[in-house]
């Protein structure tokens, strides 16, 4: 086995990889009375409209559908505004390789991240977390969990003054999304991802070509699994033998720890030279949220470039 790899405190390139979230008071008038005459003249107060009170939400403890997942957990304590819809991934929005159910609510914050310890006891992989001030990761709560038969994602959150949080969330299977294509080049990485990634074609003086892989590589590529696309439920075993098993291959580089958005982070960028080209891998795994980004490329220059 080839183990070249040197341990530094610095972030991956993986991050510089790119292709192409009154209450109004009525005022009444007070009486007056003419100061230089015995007649008081009182001016009556405009009608006050009636206080229309909001009704208080509908708060739910069964999702009420069969559309989701027999082993989903219960709705979070205190959900309300409860919606849900299915997609078709070949019409239908969203960069799915399955059709999917997507559904819509609030519940408190809190009450959020225990419905996400309950998944993990439930038997899901994965964590939630929330992002501020993020420099790779959007802000507001990051989920992702799955646990082999179906995942589970937070598509966008949003947190209101109240402490209430409103999720949407998406519920996909479990499928094999590892493209074929990219055996020829690299080994297949054993873990769960909704989509198939983003493929970026380019000709030989780096300029972009396209995203369709349906007539092959281009000269120049690189294929991404990163934010929606990236892998979830990644144990650190499972990240460790895939790294291990580039090495064994001759693939040689660098691992990188450090902490990004408080999330801690570990990063693997190893390149193989065969004839012409350079080929790279470069993952970036998040212990805390259990994810794994990767990126492929057959020319490295189109990753630390962009």
């Amino acid at each position: 086995m080839k183990k070249l790899f040197a341990i530094i405190l610095t972030i991956s390139i993986l991050f510089l990889c790119a292709c192409s979230d009154n209450k109004n008071n009525p005022d009444s008038l007070t009486t007056t009375s003419a100061a230089d005459s015995s007649v008081s003249t009182t001016i009556k107060p405009l009608p006050v409209t009636p206080t229309q009170t909001t009704a208080a939400p509908v708060i739910i403890t069964d999702w009420g559908t069969d559309l989701l997942p027999k082993d989903f957990p219960a709705p979070p304590e205190g959900t309300f505004g409860f919606i849900i819809e299915q997609g078709n991934h070949e019409t239908d929005d969203g960069n799915f390789k399955s059709d999917w159910v997507r559904l819509k609510f609030t519940c408190p914050a809190q009450s959020f991240f225990t419905f996400s310890n309950t998944m993990i006891d439930l038997g899901y992989i994965g964590a939630a977390k929330e992002i501020t001030d993020g420099t790779y990761y959007a802000d507001g709560i990051k989920g992702f969990w799955q646990n082999g038969k179906h995942i589970v994602r937070i598509n966008s959150s949003q947190l209101d003054d109240d402490g209430n949080l409103t999720v949407i969330i998406d519920v996909v299977p479990c499928t094999d999304n590892f493209p074929t294509q990219l055996l020829q080049y690299f080994p297949k990485f054993e873990g769960y991802t909704a989509g198939s990634g983003e493929y970026c074609g380019h000709d030989s003086g780096g300029n972009f070509l396209t995203h369709s892989i349906d007539s092959g590589f281009s000269p120049y590529w690189h294929w991404s699994f990163r934010f929606a696309d990236g892998f979830v439920g990644v144990s650190h075993d499972e990240f460790e033998a895939y790294y291990t098993l580039l090495g064994e291959l001759d693939f040689s580089g660098v691992i990188t720890s450090s902490t990004v958005d408080g999330c801690n982070i570990l990063s693997v960028d190893v390149e193989k030279t065969i004839g012409d080209y350079t080929y790279g891998v470069y993952m970036l795994f998040n212990q805390s949220l259990r994810t794994l980004d990767i990126v492929y490329t057959n020319n490295p220059s189109l990753v630390y470039d962009n």
